[in-house]
């Protein structure tokens, strides 16, 4: 049976974010904690090249992408591009976005 680690090192990760920086650190660090390959986008439009081009598992969007992130999510659940409607797709708020 397979261990939590290496079941991690079989999922696809795309972060999205405006800044490049941050997303590489995000992606690095998923990395160096066993999750497998991990793709950067800088934005909406970018995601959605790269998950029409491959499959990805899980998309970690920042709210730096822009006021498309909604309507992207319905219509990657509606098929309307992309091949998994179910991969998870985790939104999060940038700091700089955070009041308080």
């Amino acid at each position: 049976m397979a261990t939590k680690i290496e079941m991690m090192s079989n999922v696809t990760v795309l972060i999205g974010d405006s800044k490049a920086k941050r997303a590489a650190e995000l992606a690095d660090s998923l990395r160096d904690n066993g999750f497998g390959t991990t793709h950067v986008a800088l934005s909406l439009e970018e995601v959605r090249s790269k998950i029409e081009g491959g499959a990805i598992d899980v998309a970690v969007l920042a709210d730096t992408l822009g006021g498309g992130i909604f309507q992207f999510t319905r219509d990657v659940r509606a098929m309307r591009f992309g091949k998994n409607p179910f991969m998870t797709i985790l939104c999060a708020l940038a700091p700089e976005h955070v009041d308080g």
